[in-house]
């Protein structure tokens, strides 16, 4: 029976005639290593091999960033914390409980090319309403929360300038400098591009 991996490398092998200049881009690692084999297959004989890359290697390519390992992100993500604001820091293993669910916060934020400025804005006068009290006067815990969410955007921003600076990225900041660099990136890539094996 054939694969669809055999079928395509034969259709595009009849429109391209070669299959050298072509870059390829499949949901994983494992399913370049199936094209692969089908394109060595096909060809029966030693030739310049295509491009494949994952769609993770390819969107990383055009960012020019690399990934950066969970380790290296939460410590640059500390880091940016202790520089960013005037108020009362939390040590290192306090930082820890919280610090991975804000490391996935600012992924999404990336991933989905949303406005950062807007929302933190947005959801540091949530927290002002939500701890405003006509009564009573602020308490050092609750003035340090409230500083920490008026702080939030600079941390975010000294975090990924941070990463941006070392080459480094989380995957939502090298998905949103891929799409700042998409255009340059189609103005100088001239070889056809074949996405297959997404839904």
């Amino acid at each position: 029976m054939r694969t669809f991996i055999d079928e395509l490398v034969d259709k595009v092998w009849e429109e391209q005639g070669s299959i050298s200049d072509i870059i390829f881009i499949l949901p994983s690692k494992r399913a370049g290593t199936f094209l692969k084999q089908a394109i060595s297959k096909k060809a029966g004989k030693t030739i310049f091999a295509p491009v494949v890359y994952s769609i993770e290697e390819f969107v990383e390519r055009i960012s020019g960033l690399t990934y950066a390992t969970n380790t290296e992100q939460v410590f640059e993500l500390y880091r940016a914390y202790l520089q960013t604001g005037s108020y009362d820091k939390e040590s290192f293993d306090t930082f820890l409980t919280w610090g991975e669910t804000l490391l996935q916060d600012f992924n999404e934020i990336d991933r989905y090319l949303v406005d950062a400025k807007s929302l933190f804005s947005n959801l540091s006068a949530i927290q002002e309403i939500n701890h405003w009290s006509a009564d009573s006067e602020k308490t050092t815990l609750i003035k340090n929360y409230l500083s920490f969410w008026e702080n939030i955007l600079p941390i975010y921003q000294t975090f990924n300038k941070n990463l941006v600076r070392k080459g480094l990225g989380h995957q939502g900041l090298v998905y949103r400098q891929a799409s700042v660099n998409l255009d340059q990136y189609l103005g100088t890539e001239l070889k056809t591009h074949i996405f297959l094996g997404f839904n």
